[in-house]
């Protein structure tokens, strides 16, 4: 709606809603953040502290117990931005009993860590597993985390 005034012979017209007169404003999208997904496994190392029925049968499911009770399949993993500010959310899979007698001459309980969607905000992030303190990581290495407990 335009409104038409006369001040001392000179005509003036006036927008009132914005957008109107003049050059057409265009509307910019607004452009998606760029994301990446965060992959690992948590491991919780046998100390009696995993609890499953067949101990030493690998694939079988099992979960953390006594002290390590929080650790379990859906156990939230938070990513934060070096600020600290937390820019994605996940949780665990479900603990499979793994035989790593190889390297840690135990049993451990292997769960999957998944976050995805996680906002790229610069190189260094945290992950933390159930409220168990974070572990810093590099972009570049978020495709293959490896947090271990125990």
């Amino acid at each position: 709606m335009k409104h038409i005034i006369t001040v001392g012979g000179v005509v003036l017209a006036l927008g009132v809603l914005s957008g109107c007169g003049g050059e057409p404003q265009s509307k910019a999208e607004p452009k998606e953040p760029e994301t990446f997904f965060v992959r690992g496994t948590m491991r919780l190392i046998d100390h009696s502290g995993i609890n499953y029925e067949f101990r030493g049968k690998r694939d079988e499911l099992c979960w953390g117990e006594d002290g390590y009770s929080d650790v379990s399949g859906r156990a939230s993993v938070v990513i934060r931005n070096s600020g600290g500010e937390r820019i994605g959310l996940g949780s665990l899979g479900p603990g499979r009993v793994s035989d790593n007698v190889k390297e840690t001459l135990l049993w451990t309980c292997d769960f999957a860590i998944a976050v995805d969607d996680v906002p790229i905000d610069g190189e260094i992030y945290t992950v933390e597993v159930a409220s168990r303190g974070e572990v810093t990581f590099k972009l570049e290495d978020a495709e293959s985390l490896e947090v271990s407990l125990g």
